[in-house]
């Protein structure tokens, strides 16, 4: 993994997962700019409604709370989530989850 690769990370207490864009990996954590799995649906449909209700964050997370970290690629047919959020909003990938998304 190299920063500006899109990863999940899973974390512990409490359990959470993301995808996001991988900023910083250091000894004392990662910092990832990205969104909550369980809101990527939401994510990807609320460009067709024109209603922005979720927005990428940009956090530190601790070492000591993360599982594991994949990067985010396909798994034979099935494509990774970001190729999923790409083909349904038509973002570049270098646009997705840029700073200073939904400031307009």
């Amino acid at each position: 993994m190299q920063i500006g690769d899109f990863v999940q990370v899973h974390l512990q207490d409490p359990r959470e997962q993301w995808l996001g864009r991988l900023i910083e990996l250091r000894d004392a954590g990662v910092v990832l700019r990205g969104i909550e799995i369980r809101l990527v649906e939401a994510y990807r449909y609320q460009f067709q409604r024109d209603v922005l209700e979720v927005f990428p964050q940009t956090l530190f997370l601790p070492m000591r709370r993360i599982e594991r970290i994949y990067l985010d690629e396909p798994l034979g047919d099935v494509p990774s989530m970001v190729a999923t959020i790409l083909a349904s909003t038509g973002f570049a990938s270098e646009d997705l989850f840029a700073p200073g998304w939904g400031n307009n």
